[in-house]
């Protein structure tokens, strides 16, 4: 049945206005004077002292066409700028998000750059299983959030490639499934807007290498982009090293009428990442692992096909078509409480769970026999393989043409997207070593716990619309909305028991209001809605009563409802007179709130290392304030974010975290409204500049600040949180001549211990000595990198 809302959310620009003529008065432009006033015959007139910057266009829907100038968009869209996606050593999207986009913060959970959890306004990005998603990843118009738990791979994104960044914030209902708290939309380069060649090698700290190789070329109407990259390091901390290797191809025609294209993507790694640690054991080492291994191989092909065609001067036909093909193996090392039998459930010399207990049960191997105790016992090694295909394709046509005498652009599109996953893991037997390095033993343990097979079959379909008109020349409207189907037939390989069709449906508005307040401060405002289905591995792990080890295995699926997000947001943007009367201040203000509808949370339990369930969690809220600057002074650039997060539950819940000594005597805490979602930090800070000392040196700082967050486990906010940091990173680059350049990069540069992720658990079941269930990611300390950039 589709849901309808009824709510309409209404925003006052009161603050804007009251400020606006103040602004505008201390902004405006100087007028340039005339030749009759101050230019002598023969003579050009002097510039104006301060000139507005040109029209900066916004893409609007998933699938670009010619776009729409940002004054007119009703949203704090954040555009990264060119010189931070091509500033040397940055290995990943995330780096470049956590650096230059303001309201993101990272959480290096599994502490491997290539697998963070990136968090927008509230709204994380992971490539986590057991990470509610809330953020659609668009690259050249086609959605990669893998359809088996909306887990955006970082690993596969290659960011040497990407030509341009936008993060869209707030329900936008245009980008589909998953879009709650915003979008991000990748344009990728090729022949027309990158052109030569381009070579860059560096390394450094924890033995890490990297290089990358572009080319681009235009002949006539024909471009094309050829790149690769590979990365090899050891990892700071202890069994962590990682390998990625990337390419990406672009071959493109451009007539006067339009152009098309066809894209290619590969990308290979093998990724370790490290569990958190006990806070005891990170007082005697920071790089020391709690367990190993846990390491991920992924493997991506990616073809998409794209074209834009402009049938008159007012219409346009945007469209593309995909395959990828995902397949990644995992392998996960996870303690088990399994020990010698007494007798009550089996034969002493093998192995029984709950050993000693009325519930002492006999453990088997997958032929039914008794697995003796001298294999081990004292840990799994869980292996398992998500084999990904993904096929699709969207269309859409954008009118450009008046309407009541006033300037009016009409988009309306279609997608369709289907997709198959087959899953599959099992369990083997083995035994921790003196370094807590699970040895597997080869014998493989019956039962649904550490064995699944999961096949599900996915189809996504959106038809989807945007107007936006000009009422005034001041005034702009935005209308959209978006019909989303979503459904989900997942097939137990096993057995029945996960069998099950699921089907979500619902359409979602969204308004908006921009208004020049003067020629350089644009005032807004917006509502919207979206919605998010629930994924394969939420549907397959939802049940309190029987919890599942995420992502290594799954139980009967009771229902779980679809997340609907409404998100209200009042800003205004402009520019101020420079303090040099050269190049403008930029600057950004936003005030939104965005609540969550029958959200889905991961609960930990005490199945083990990172047992839980998925559970719908009532309302949650996010509340927060953005402040961006920026300009340049001479030879000095610089930057200023911060943002207000206030990301809270607002439903009463009942929460098991059996780990939380401050749980009941059913291991359950009880959450209240106000309680603070764990991970996300209430203030962060992001400030920096870069100066150039010569016109062949530059030096550039970067600084973050995020203040405190809670441990996951502990949503009713009863224990002490993970502490505020603050990191400082600093950059420099020589041109030792006009096609080479040398640089170094130093991260942390004081070397400053902190933590950005806490959780809950056990410590006991492999130090007896240890009893502090807090258990942290500890940040990376100073790393320092050199290398040299050739471009020709």
């Amino acid at each position: 049945m589709i849901k309808s809302s009824t709510l309409i959310a209404a925003g006052a620009l009161v603050a804007w206005a009251a400020a606006a003529p103040a602004l505008a008065e201390e902004a405006a432009p100087e007028a340039a004077p005339s030749q009759d006033a101050g230019a002598g015959a023969g003579e050009s007139a002097p510039p104006p002292v301060f000139a507005l910057p040109t029209v900066e266009i916004i893409g609007t829907t998933p699938v670009q066409g010619i776009g729409i100038d940002k004054d007119k968009v009703p949203a704090n869209v954040q555009t990264v700028p060119k010189k931070q996606l091509e500033k040397p050593a940055a290995a990943t999207l995330s780096d470049i998000l956590n650096s230059g986009v303001g309201s993101v913060t990272v959480n290096e959970v599994t502490v491997n750059p290539f697998q963070p959890d990136v968090s927008f306004r509230g709204f994380t990005a992971s490539p986590l299983l057991g990470v509610p998603q809330g953020i659609a990843i668009y690259q050249n118009g086609v959605r990669v959030n893998e359809p088996f738990g909306d887990t955006l791979q970082w690993d596969v994104v290659p960011e040497f490639a990407i030509d341009s960044v936008q993060v869209i914030p707030g329900a936008n209902p245009v980008f589909g499934l998953n879009a709650l708290g915003g979008a991000i939309a990748l344009q990728m380069k090729n022949g027309f807007n990158f052109k030569g060649t381009s070579a860059e090698v560096y390394g450094g700290s924890w033995n890490r290498k990297q290089g990358t190789v572009e080319f681009g070329a235009q002949e006539n109407d024909l471009g094309f982009y050829i790149g690769g990259t590979g990365f090899d390091e050891d990892g700071w901390r202890d069994f962590s090293p990682s390998k990625v290797g990337q390419l990406y191809s672009d071959a493109r025609w451009r007539g006067d009428d339009g152009e098309a294209g066809i894209s290619f993507g590969y990308a290979w790694s093998k990724i370790s990442g490290v569990q958190p640690a006990p806070v005891e054991l990170l007082d005697q080492d920071r790089a020391a692992a709690f367990t190993s291994p846990d390491v991920t191989n992924n493997q991506l092909i990616g073809i998409t096909g794209d074209g834009n065609w402009f049938a008159t001067d007012t219409v346009s036909v945007q469209g593309n078509l995909h395959y990828r093909r995902l397949i990644s193996h995992g392998l996960n090392s996870n303690t088990a409480e399994f020990a010698d039998c007494t007798g009550i459930g089996g034969a002493p010399g093998t192995l029984c769970a709950n050993a000693g207990t009325p519930d002492e049960t006999q453990i088997l191997d997958t032929g039914g026999n008794p697995i003796p105790t001298s294999v081990g016992g004292s840990a799994v090694n869980v292996t398992s393989t998500t084999d990904t295909s993904a096929v699709g394709g969207s269309l859409q046509s954008t009118l450009s043409d008046d309407l009541f005498g006033q300037t009016n652009q009409f988009i309306v599109g279609t997608s369709l997207d289907f997709a198959t996953v087959a899953y599959h893991n099992e369990g083997n037997i083995g035994a921790l070593d003196s370094q807590r390095f699970v040895v597997p033993s080869g014998i493989y343990i019956a039962g649904n716990e550490f064995n699944t097979g999961l096949d599900t079959e996915n189809m996504y379909f959106g038809a989807y619309f945007s107007d936006t008109l000009s009422l005034t020349d001041a005034l702009a409207a935005t209308v959209s909305g978006r019909y989303n189907i979503a459904t989900l037939k997942l097939i137990d390989k096993q057995g029945t028991a996960l069998n099950g069709d699921h089907e979500f449906i619902r359409f979602n508005p969204a308004a908006g209001l921009t208004y020049k307040l003067a020629d350089n401060v644009t005032s807004y405002v917006n509502y919207s809605e979206a919605n998010r289905a629930p994924t394969a591995v939420e549907l397959s792990c939802a049940d309190p009563t029987q919890p599942c080890r995420v992502p290594n295995a799954f139980l009967a699926d009771p229902a779980l409802g679809q997340v609907v997000n409404r998100s209200v947001e009042v800003g205004a943007r402009g520019h101020l007179k420079a303090l040099d009367g050269k190049a403008p201040i930029n600057w950004s203000a936003a005030l939104f709130g965005s609540r969550n509808y029958d959200d889905i949370i991961f609960v930990s339990s005490g199945a083990g290392a990172g047992g839980g369930f998925f559970q719908n969690a009532g309302i949650t809220q996010r509340l927060g304030a953005e402040l961006g600057l920026n300009g340049t002074l001479g030879d000095f650039d610089w930057y200023l974010n911060y943002s207000y997060i206030q990301a809270t539950f607002q439903s009463n819940l009942t929460v098991a975290s059996p780990f939380n000594p401050m749980a009941d005597a059913n291991g359950n805490i009880q959450v209240t409204p106000g309680d603070r979602i764990p991970g996300i930090p209430l203030h962060s800070v992001k400030a920096g500049g870069g100066y150039n000392i010569t016109d062949k040196w530059n030096v550039s700082l970067e600084s973050m600040f995020n203040s405190n967050v809670f441990l996951r486990g502990d949503e009713a906010n009863l224990l002490k949180p993970v502490s505020s940091y603050a990191v400082f990173n600093l950059r420099s680059s020589y041109k030792i001549a006009d096609y080479l350049e040398a640089f170094v990069k130093v991260d942390n540069l004081f070397d400053t211990n902190y933590e950005t992720f806490g959780t809950l658990g056990d410590p006991s079941e492999v130090f007896p000595g240890f009893s502090n269930p807090v258990f942290l990611s500890p940040g990376a300390p100073l790393g320092a990198w050199a290398g040299i950039r050739v471009t020709i």
